[in-house]
């Protein structure tokens, strides 16, 4: 499976942009209005920026039981000028059981154990590390990591919760995604919460 980060930027930076709005209502008491909550995830880059409103992020893809699950992860965040910071990559399915994470970092699009880390240096394009590793694990909903390469505005620590979601095949979900496979068969997804690497595995069937 071949897979490109400029396209998974995309969808994460829409999703979390959804989450934003949905959750904007002032429903706290007014000493706390005006408020930010605190970051659920902190990252620091080398050069010392930490990240606002960082976002991480685990997909789990359930859709085809013969070839098993594919899985997504993703953190992003940006600076106080706007400039986004993203690390995205294509765990193996054991990461599910295991729950570390060690995989060179490439500036060519993902395939399965692999992973990039970019920034955005403010000119209007989006630079890659070319080479470097990334390190992470996973315990129930919380991650702690290293991105280390050559350039101090890629390399980063994070450390804080992540969300997990599993995304599994469902017949007559009326909630649901439908999607067509070779512009023949379809079948319906639903998206679904979990606390931890195995919540998915837990789902009843």
């Amino acid at each position: 499976m071949s897979f490109h980060p400029r396209r998974f930027m995309t969808r994460t930076i829409v999703a979390v942009s959804l989450a934003l709005l949905l959750g904007c209502g002032d429903t706290g008491a007014p000493s706390e209005r005006g408020q930010a909550p605190p970051p659920r995830i902190s990252v620091e880059l080398a050069d010392g920026t930490g990240l606002l409103d960082p976002v991480a992020r685990i997909t789990i893809y359930d859709v085809d039981l013969e070839q098993g699950a594919k899985i997504e992860l993703s953190v992003t965040g940006h600076d106080a000028s706007g400039r986004h910071w993203g690390l995205f990559a294509l765990p193996d399915e054991a990461f599910l059981t295991r729950g570390t994470l060690s995989l060179p970092l490439t500036d060519r699009p993902l395939t399965e154990s692999t992973a990039a880390a970019q920034r955005d240096p403010g000119d209007g394009h989006v630079v890659f590390a070319v080479a470097g590793a990334m390190e992470l694990t996973v315990s129930a909903d919380r991650i702690t990591g290293t991105v280390t390469t050559d350039d101090d505005r890629i390399s980063a620590e994070l450390e804080g919760e992540i969300d997990i979601h599993c995304i599994r095949a469902v017949q007559d979900h009326p909630g649901g995604t439908i999607h067509n496979v070779d512009g023949g068969s379809a079948f319906t997804t639903e998206t679904i919460a979990v606390h931890d690497l195995q919540g998915c595995a837990a789902l009843p069937q």
